[in-house]
């Protein structure tokens, strides 16, 4: 709840910056208490750091990178972004999750956790001068912040569909670029066969095919 509140009142990088700084001074605790630093019990110094570094994570570093990732990439490439992003976050947790017993064992838990800390330093310098700040910005705006100024309008505009064919003696709308028609069509007379324009009807029997007829057809049925 106090993440939903911030992130759009603070914005997202000072969101992300106080959450791995809480981050990081939780794993500082965490690792005096396991060397055996700690004011008072060991056992609730550890309880109230864990605590500590879920509400830290809760702030900002849980959700904001995911939402980040949504609003900067384009509407044709933002699912494929999205996608690779949740795989190699979820990929990392799977790696960690198994990594901390191996090295629980090998290094002891003040070590780790020191380690923890360096790498949320390293993690707030990164968001500090590399991630971009997108909160209360238009989708064409942070389109635009990765995105060359005259690619925006083509990856942020919709799929148009093609123009449906119009009805028998009307024109179809010409799409940009394309030369117009030399020779108008006009309408047929009901149940009479194309006629050009500035002519007069056939009067005489003609073949019609489709409620048009075929000029070879009625120049040799005319004649």
């Amino acid at each position: 709840m106090v993440c939903s509140r911030m992130v759009d009142y603070m914005g997202r990088k000072p969101c992300m910056l106080a959450s791995l700084a809480g981050m990081c001074l939780c794993n500082l605790a965490m690792a005096s208490a396991a060397a055996g630093y700690a004011l008072g019990s060991a056992r609730d110094a550890l309880d109230v750091a864990i605590i500590s570094f879920a509400f830290f994570y809760g702030l900002g570093m849980a959700a904001i990178p995911m939402l980040i990732a949504a609003e900067l990439f384009p509407q044709h490439a933002r699912g494929t972004a999205i996608s690779l992003t949740l795989t190699l976050y979820w990929s990392y947790v799977f790696v960690e999750t198994f990594a901390y017993e191996l090295a629980l064992d090998a290094f002891g838990a003040s070590a780790i956790h020191v380690f923890f800390a360096v790498v949320c330093v390293v993690g707030a310098i990164y968001v500090k001068y590399a991630v971009l700040e997108t909160a209360n910005r238009a989708l064409e705006d942070t389109v635009a912040l990765v995105i060359p100024h005259n690619d925006v309008r083509v990856a942020t505009a919709p799929s148009r569909p093609s123009p449906a064919p119009g009805p028998t003696g009307t024109r179809r709308p010409l799409r940009a670029g394309s030369p117009p028609s030399r020779m108008p069509t006009t309408a047929a007379p009901s149940g009479g066969p194309w006629v050009p324009p500035g002519s007069s009807p056939i009067r005489t029997r003609h073949t019609p095919t489709r409620g048009r007829c075929r000029p070879a057809a009625c120049a040799t049925a005319c004649c």
